[in-house]
């Protein structure tokens, strides 16, 4: 080739390869969704290169390939098997077809429009959907630019800065069994176990059920740590120090515990879940309570399918130490083992809180949008599945687990104030039960609206000052950024004033003291004494 012709081919294989959508939009035309009736993880490599001479542009991260992977033609075949197609083409139509009927026979212009309005939103709201579980809504046009690649970065040094203690902030889990179960489940199905001969057995038996429904596999995965911290898409190659940041993001959860802690949760959490639901179904839908029926009903399993995974646990199921075990991978009937398995799938999910496609606003799947509201997807997760759910329910045990959950994130409060070096003696009880109450998760992302409003103001306005258990005081410039904007406009603002001060020749203790919160593992509970002495904190 000449250098003209070279020029040309790179040129062209920049177009290609590196700058082109690693997605589909589906919205953009027919032509797009023809093309992708062939997933791209299925189609045969178009540049024709040797892999030593780009080795270094290619992906080498099984954990990003597969996720990738999975993303891109996993959702699809899911969405395919249950909708006919990637597109939900005629879930739209069905649902286009009923307004178009309704706004025919509405009597006034006031009404059509009004049905008309509410089309359009419908069809957002499932076209959203769709995107947000095939990973690319709100995803850029162009993840490789910089500016996509920046806010990647950001989000995962938000990560690397700011989850150091998120096991300790997590121990008011071990409330949502309780909440979602009750006492008396969680103690004959959970806690006894522990204790009895058959608990090793029954313990293999459980894990082997769990990791068939997808369920305990966060400490490999991380699946409910990605969702807290709206890592965002993983889409491209990346450059090389971007590639270390999202890896130093795996490591941290590992550090930090995070993950180990979701997978016990998840783990103990299914037990119970699913012993409370093979114990019921091994009885007469009419023997069972009512509240177990709407249980059952809530996860799609009616007294038909009931039956029929009663048949197929006569046959197949283990009953260990008075426990039955369901053994579902050798249940005959797919449709009954799917069935089960999609249930204790859902109901762990919402036990230990982890978010789904359908419980964020689909602003925050923005790029913008997830850096402004990175670490409030438990929030959003939360009003659904915990406040939502609880309330709609009107059960005993909903109210036994708040009161144990908001005395647990009292406890973490406490620990908090111990690891800060924060000074709460002066705290009322009123004090404490509101903060008990904000960091239990109760209220949803309510608490997360209120805090902001609350140090925007000034702690003017705000729960707080209502019940008078605040005092009006002037908030930090950075702090109301990051409350606006969330932590990555928080960690600049920090890290300006630690620049301002060492150019102004003024660093002194403070300025120390602010550093540690934009280094790396500064705040993990198990190096905290480390850090104190790294950073010269006066900290107890």
């Amino acid at each position: 080739l000449t250098e003209a012709q070279a020029n040309k081919f790179a040129n062209e294989m920049i177009d290609q390869v590196t700058r082109s959508k690693p997605y589909y939009n589906l919205d953009e035309g027919l032509d797009s969704v023809d093309w992708i009736t062939q997933a791209s993880s299925t189609k045969a490599r178009t540049f024709e290169i040797p892999d030593r001479l780009v080795v270094e542009f290619l992906e080498n991260d099984v954990e990003s390939i597969l996720r990738h992977h999975t993303t891109t033609m996993g959702m699809d075949i899911e969405l395919t098997r249950a909708f006919g197609d990637v597109s939900m083409g005629n879930v739209i139509k069905q649902v286009t077809d009923e307004y178009e009927l309704l706004i025919k026979q509405a009597p006034t212009t006031a009404e059509r429009q009004t049905l008309a309005k509410q089309l359009q939103d419908d069809l957002r709201d499932i076209r959203g959907l769709r995107d947000r579980l095939r990973g690319t809504y709100g995803a850029s046009k162009d993840p490789h630019a910089l500016s996509s690649r920046a806010i990647r970065t950001f989000k995962s040094f938000n990560i690397l800065v700011g989850m150091g203690s998120a096991v300790v902030s997590s121990v008011p889990d071990v409330a949502r069994s309780v909440m979602v179960e009750g006492f008396k489940q969680v103690n004959d199905k959970g806690l006894k176990h522990f204790f009895k001969n058959a608990r090793t057995t029954i313990k293999q038996l459980s894990k082997k059920e769990l990791n068939q429904a997808g369920i305990s596999a966060d400490a490999y995965l991380g699946l409910r740590s990605a969702q807290f911290t709206d890592m965002g898409d993983m889409f491209g190659s990346r450059f090389a120090w971007e590639r270390n940041m999202n890896q130093s993001v795996g490591v941290f959860f590992m550090l930090n515990g995070l993950n180990y802690w979701n997978q016990f949760m998840k783990e103990f959490a299914g037990n119970v879940s699913m012993l409370r639901m093979t114990e019921n179904i091994m009885q007469d839908w009419s023997s069972i309570s009512i509240r177990d029926q709407e249980k059952f009903l809530t996860n799609g399993i009616d007294q038909q399918m009931h039956s029929r995974m009663r048949l197929q646990m006569n046959q197949h199921a283990k009953q260990e130490d008075g426990e039955w075990l369901p053994e579902t991978d050798l249940w005959t009937d797919t449709t009954a083992r799917l069935s089960f398995r999609n249930a204790l799938n859902q109901t762990v999910e919402r036990t230990i809180i982890t978010p789904g496609a359908g419980d964020r606003a689909l602003w925050t799947s923005t790029e913008l949008g997830s850096m402004m509201t990175q670490f409030k997807g438990y929030g959003q997760g939360s009003m659904v599945r915990l406040l939502t759910a609880g309330m709609q329910e009107k059960d005993a045990a909903f109210w036994q687990g708040a009161l144990l959950l908001v005395g647990l994130a009292a406890i973490v409060n406490e620990i908090k104030n111990v690891q800060y070096g924060i000074d709460d003696s002066k705290d009322t009880y009123n004090d404490k039960l509101i903060n008990a109450v904000d960091r239990s998760g109760m209220l949803g992302w309510f608490t997360d609206v209120n805090n902001s409003l609350e140090k925007i103001s000034d702690y003017k306005l705000g729960m707080r000052p209502m019940f008078g258990s605040a005092t009006e005081k002037p908030i930090p410039s950075g702090a109301k950024f990051g409350a606006i904007f969330g932590p990555t406009a928080s960690n600049l603002s920090t890290g300006g004033a630690i620049a301002s001060d060492i150019i102004r020749m003024e660093a002194d203790h403070n300025t120390a003291k602010s550093a540690r919160f934009i280094t790396p593992g500064g705040n993990l509970f198990w190096a905290d004494p480390i850090m104190d002495g790294v950073f010269n904190s006066d900290v107890n």
